[in-house]
């Protein structure tokens, strides 16, 4: 996603992904091709207990999440 963006375009896609987390996680609407989008095929994260997710894995860690800070 961010690949050829310019630092202004970057930065705003970054603020477009924080919207997407902060509504999920507090169960307001959001899409969640905002992630799909935003991650690629190739996407890979090493969560805080040492598990490597892949894109797919991610999204659906993301999906059960929804709402569970609604703070």
């Amino acid at each position: 996603m961010l690949e050829g963006m310019t630092g202004c375009t970057c930065f705003s896609a970054l603020r477009q992904l924080h919207a997407f987390f902060s509504a999920w996680y507090r169960g307001e609407e959001a899409d969640l091709d905002t992630l799909r989008i935003a991650l690629g095929e190739s996407f890979r994260i090493i969560t805080s207990k040492g598990n490597v997710l892949d894109r797919e894995q991610t999204i659906a860690s993301v999906a059960a999440g929804r709402g569970s800070d609604p703070s």
